[in-house]
C-alpha cells in the first residue's frame, strides 16, 4: 500500500526556511521522516514536486557573495546579520539555509528514490521508465552536490583534491554519520552519477524542470569548466548543443516588458532557481556599474536584462524564471552551453571555432544590422573576448562567483571590493573566505572538520 507521510507533505508546503531541523536532519530518524514508495508513478510524484526539488533547491549565497551587484549602506542596515556579514565577507559570516536547502530538499528526495528503487518489482515493459526515473534521482542529487561544493569547497584543482569536500550523503537514512569526503571523491561522484544519469535520462521529457540527456551532458560541462578539463567540458557542451542548440533572438522580445523572458523559453535545458535571501532580489541589489558599462550601443541585453529605479540605479530582470517576482534562474541553458563550448576551443588552441560559436550566440543578443562580428589573432585574445561575454550574459545565474574562483587558481588575481558606510571591504584573491563556513548549527552536531579562516 502506497503511503506518504508527514514531513514529506511539509517539505512540499514550507519554505526552505523552515524544513527539518539541521540537527534532526544530520542525528535523527525518526519513524514519522519515512517516505515508501510502492511503484513509479509514486517516484513521479516525488520527482515532481517542483517547489522543492527544483525552485529554490540551491541557494543564493552563490550570488549574495560575489560581484554582479552591490547594496547602498542605508538598505544593507536594513539587512538581518547574516545576509550583511556574508556580503562584506565577514570571516565569521555563515547561512544556514546554504546548507540545510540543498541536503534537505533535492539529496534527500533522490536519495530516497535511489534507496527504495531497487526495491520495486515492475513488469519488463516499464524498465526503461524505470531507468529514466533513476537516472532523474542521480542527477538531482550531483546537482546538489555540485553547488554544495562550490560554497563549502576549495576550487577543484589538482593541489587542492585531497582537500576536505562535502558530505556525500548517498543514503536517505538520516542516522548515518556525516563525514567530509575528499575534494576528488566529491567531484568523482558528482561525474559519476552525471555519467550514469546520461545514460538512463530519456532524449526529451514534457517539461523542463524534468532532466534530460541534454540536461545531464549541460551539467557535466558545467562541472568540467569550473574543475578547469576543458577539453571534457567542451566534449559535453558538444553533446547537450547535439540535442538543444537553439536561441532566442533578442529583436523579437519586448524589452519593455515587466516580464522579458518567459518561463521555459527555448534556450532553457533544465529549470531551477536560487532560494533567494532579500538581498539578491530587485528591490536590494543593483546592478554593479563596471558591468553595466561593460554593455555597448546595439547590445540588446542592455534593455533585456535591466531596469531602471526611480533614483536612477539600475536592478537586474533578465532572470529566464519568467516570472512577475523575477526569480534568480540557476538552471541549464543554452546561451551558457554555447559559452562554455567556445571557452573550451579557446583553451585547446582553435582560435577560429572559438571565435565562430561566440559570434554565433551574439548574432542573437545585438540589434539587427549592428552586429559587427568580435576578431581574435590569438586563443589569449579570444578567451579574454569569451570571458568578457560570459560574465555580460550568464549574471545573477549563481555562476559567477565559480568562475572567479577557478580564475583565480589559474592565476588571475580577481580580488572583488565592497563600499559600507564609507569603509571599504576586499576579498583577495585566494583568501580563505573564497570557501564557506558551515553553519555553526551543523557543527556543533557532527564531527566535521571546519574551513579555516
Amino acid at each position: 500500500m502506497k503511503r506518504y507521510l508527514p514531513i514529506p507533505m511539509m517539505l512540499a508546503a514550507l519554505p526552505a526556511l523552515v524544513l527539518f531541523s539541521c540537527n534532526k536532519y544530520l542525528d535523527e530518524r525518526p519513524e514519522k521522516t519515512t517516505v515508501v514508495i510502492s511503484s513509479l508513478d509514486d517516484v513521479q510524484k516525488l520527482l515532481d514536486k517542483n517547489d522543492v526539488i527544483n525552485q529554490g533547491s540551491v541557494h543564493s549565497l552563490l550570488e549574495m557573495v560575489s560581484d554582479d551587484y552591490y547594496v547602498t549602506s542605508s538598505e544593507l542596515s536594513s539587512l538581518n546579520k547574516q545576509q550583511r556579514e556574508n556580503y562584506l565577507w565577514d570571516p565569521s559570516a555563515y547561512m544556514d539555509n546554504a546548507w540545510t536547502t540543498t541536503y534537505q530538499r533535492p539529496v534527500y528526495y533522490a536519495n530516497i528514490i535511489l534507496d527504495q528503487l531497487p526495491g520495486l518489482t515492475i513488469k519488463a515493459i516499464d524498465r526503461t521508465r524505470y531507468d529514466e526515473l533513476y537516472g532523474a534521482a542521480l542527477f538531482f542529487r550531483s546537482w546538489g552536490f555540485y553547488h554544495l561544493a562550490q560554497l563549502f569547497c576549495k576550487p577543484y584543482s589538482g593541489k587542492n583534491a585531497q582537500e576536505p569536500g562535502i558530505v556525500l550523503r548517498l543514503s536517505a537514512a538520516i542516522l548515518d554519520k556525516s563525514v567530509r569526503s575528499t575534494i576528488q571523491r566529491s567531484y568523482d561522484q558528482i561525474i559519476g552519477d552525471l555519467k550514469l544519469a546520461a545514460e538512463k535520462l530519456p532524449e526529451a521529457v514534457n517539461f523542463p524542470t524534468r532532466p534530460n540527456k541534454a540536461a545531464a551532458f549541460g551539467a557535466l560541462a558545467r562541472v568540467y569548466l569550473s574543475m578547469g578539463a576543458y577539453a571534457e567540458a567542451g566534449k559535453f557542451a558538444d553533446s547537450c548543443l547535439i540535442r538543444n542548440n537553439e536561441l532566442m533572438d533578442y529583436n523579437l522580445l519586448d524589452s519593455n516588458s515587466t516580464i522579458p523572458f518567459v518561463r521555459f523559453n527555448k534556450e532553457t535545458i533544465f529549470y531551477s532557481t536560487l532560494a533567494l535571501e532579500n538581498i539578491v532580489t530587485m528591490n536590494y541589489a543593483k546592478t554593479d556599474t563596471n558591468l553595466l558599462a561593460s554593455y555597448q550601443s546595439g547590445d540588446l541585453r542592455r534593455g533585456m536584462f535591466f531596469a531602471s529605479n526611480p533614483n536612477g540605479t539600475v536592478y537586474f530582470n533578465g532572470s529566464y524564471e519568467g516570472s512577475s517576482w523575477v526569480q534568480l534562474f540557476n538552471g541549464i541553458a543554452t546561451d551558457e552551453i554555447y559559452l562554455i563550448k567556445a571557452e573550451a576551443a579557446a583553451r585547446a588552441g582553435n582560435t577560429g571555432l572559438a571565435m565562430q560559436t561566440l559570434n554565433h550566440l551574439l548574432t542573437f543578443r545585438w540589434k539587427a544590422g549592428e552586429f559587427t562580428e568580435l576578431q581574435a589573432s590569438t586563443p589569449g585574445e579570444a578567451l579574454g573576448l569569451i570571458l568578457t561575454e560570459r560574465r555580460k550574459e550568464l549574471l545573477f545565474r549563481g555562476l559567477r562567483w565559480t568562475d572567479l574562483r577557478r580564475l583565480n587558481e589559474e592565476g588571475y588575481g580577481i580580488s572583488i571590493k565592497r563600499l559600507f558606510n564609507g569603509q571599504e571591504y576586499t576579498l583577495p584573491a585566494n583568501d580563505p573566505r573564497w570557501v564557506m563556513l558551515i553553519p555553526p548549527s551543523i557543527m556543533s552536531s557532527t564531527d566535521l572538520s571546519q574551513n579555516p579562516r
